[in-house]
């Protein structure tokens, strides 16, 4: 468990008041009674401002000074001090109640700024980074220089139609990105791949409606992922079948 030097002294700081306030009040001396009466109610209203954030910790702090003042009450030789007992339960259910709603408000303001920030980061329909949110881990990856990084940019065509067609409602479905459909590949639009020959090697140009910001790769950059028909075409009577994993697909053959 790891507890700070701070929590540990506050523990005990209590825990000395506390013994001192039952010392005081147990004794015979008037004055100091009320000297320490009036020093454990402003304690214990700088406990509950200070430590609302851990509720069970500040209620810890406060049954350490109350009780043993609470206890040197009943010992006292003045009769009349017993009331501090019968106002002991109420006014603890109350401190507990100011930090609890403390609490409460500062688990709220958290929140908000975490959806706040979220918010400002990305796109309100379909979740996904907007150009501050890009910016900002832009920013975070271009300070490291061992990491490498790709950028590919397309234009999806044909949601100014659907827009007309059959309205911008429509058009914001089309736009929502759902959870389920990530780690999947989609067909956006139809492309060819063509291989050139150049004097620095052999490059992949891509030709098709999709606007790509790399408009040609290496070789061997490239990354073929086929499909099952495909699969069937090549190896004919030794495929078997085509499993997806976790993190890669899997071939099954029969030689």
């Amino acid at each position: 468990i790891d507890v700070s030097w701070s929590a540990l002294l506050s523990l005990l700081w209590c825990s000395l008041q506390g013994a001192v306030a039952f010392v005081i009040m147990s004794g015979d001396d008037p004055v100091l009674q009320v000297l320490s009466a009036t020093l454990v109610t402003a304690a214990l209203g700088l406990i509950c401002a200070r430590n609302y954030a851990a509720p069970n910790f500040a209620t810890l702090l406060l049954l350490l000074m109350d009780v043993p003042f609470a206890a040197g009450a009943v010992l006292a030789d003045a009769p009349l001090l017993s009331v501090i007992v019968i106002l002991t339960p109420p006014f603890m259910f109350g401190a507990r109640q100011i930090i609890t709603t403390f609490h409460g408000t500062l688990l709220k303001s958290l929140k908000a700024e975490k959806e706040n920030l979220y918010l400002a980061y990305h796109d309100s329909l379909t979740g996904i980074l907007n150009r501050q949110g890009m910016d900002h881990h832009l920013a975070k990856l271009a300070n490291e220089p061992t990491h490498t990084m790709a950028i590919v940019s397309l234009d999806l065509d044909g949601f100014k139609a659907i827009n007309d067609e059959y309205g911008h409602g429509a058009g914001d479905t089309v736009l929502v990105e759902v959870p389920e459909f990530d780690a999947d590949v989609f067909t956006v639009s139809e492309m060819t791949v063509e291989p050139r020959e150049y004097p620095t090697g052999r490059i992949l140009a891509f030709n098709g409606t999709t606007e790509w910001a790399l408009d040609a790769v290496a070789i061997e950059d490239a990354l073929w992922l086929p499909h099952e028909a495909q699969l069937r075409e090549m190896l004919r009577g030794t495929f078997r079948c085509l499993r997806r994993l976790p993190d890669t697909h899997q071939v099954e053959m029969h030689v």
